[in-house]
């Protein structure tokens, strides 16, 4: 197997997902402070997909799984946002529950492990997906 295969990570993956929490991060703020069209939805919403976006990809910075199978990473991604979740409807973690959050948050882990998948390093032996 060469160095490719192995590595779950190599500095142009690094880079790329340091680039998206930070886009992830901007959008959170955009969500967070937007007052135009769609202010509300975005405030309720794009928090949670952009929040959960983020995740992901701090999740593979981390190594976290060991292995670097992203689908691993996006279970476990949306395992902590989901945790994150229930704490709010039980009152222990500051905020809002609504039960749309839980399938935002999903399409914000989906939509991280897609990008993932398309971005990944072109002509690479093995992409772990």
């Amino acid at each position: 197997m060469t160095e490719v295969e192995t590595a779950p990570h190599g500095p142009r993956r690094t880079g790329r997902d340091v680039a998206l929490v930070l886009i992830s991060v901007g959008l959170l703020l955009f969500a967070r402070h937007h007052d135009g069209p769609g202010a509300a939805f975005l405030r309720e919403h794009g928090a949670n997909v952009s929040f959960s976006f983020g995740a992901f990809y701090l999740l593979r910075l981390a190594h976290v799984p060991p292995s670097g199978h992203a689908w691993i990473t996006a279970l476990v991604a949306l395992a902590c946002v989901w945790l994150q979740e229930l704490l709010q409807a039980l009152g222990i973690y500051p905020g809002t529950f609504d039960a749309m959050d839980i399938v935002y948050d999903a399409c914000g882990v989906g939509a991280a492990w897609l990008v993932h998948v398309f971005t990944a390093r072109v002509g690479a032996p093995s992409v772990k997906r």
